[in-house]
């Protein structure tokens, strides 16, 4: 094989190397972004879900669920956007038909990437104590409910 052949080939096998890599990056960032909605909704929901035996929830545990719900975050620092969070999550919740807490809840395995929106949106599914619910969770942003598991939907 001559060099101008061999360095055709190193070339199409480089390009080709990229272009794996590069597909890989995209199919593993989605698949980071699923794990993390999939996550969020799970802090949420084992938020404002009883502990067994009890009839009480942990503060600490609800006001995550708070932060997690309304924008994505651990906490928020400010007490004015948190009272307005913490209104609007109990809104959420009784439209939902799941306030003050829920009993048991699970979450499916599948969740699908809405397609050219911004932020980036995950659609999780599962069930609250025995009724199915959808979520369109974006990034860093107020989830909302598609499917209510109180049967109230198209919030």
């Amino acid at each position: 094989m001559n060099i101008k052949k061999q360095s055709l080939l190193i070339l199409a096998i480089f390009v080709l190397s990229i272009g794996i890599v590069i597909i890989n990056m995209g199919c593993s960032a989605e698949a980071y972004e699923i794990k993390n909605a999939k996550a969020r909704v799970n802090t949420i929901l084992k938020g404002i879900q009883l502990r067994e035996g009890s009839d009480e929830l942990t503060v600490g545990d609800e006001q995550t669920s708070i932060c997690q719900w309304y924008e994505g975050v651990v906490v928020i620092n400010d007490p004015g956007a948190f009272g307005i969070a913490s209104d609007a999550f109990d809104n959420w919740r009784r439209e939902a038909g799941i306030f003050p807490y829920i009993r048991e809840y699970t979450i499916d395995e599948d969740a699908k990437v809405v397609k050219g929106v911004e932020p980036f949106t995950v659609i999780i599914t599962g069930t609250i104590d025995g009724a199915s619910f959808s979520m369109k969770v974006p990034k860093k942003a107020t989830i909302e409910w598609l499917e209510a598991p109180g049967g109230a939907d198209d919030f």
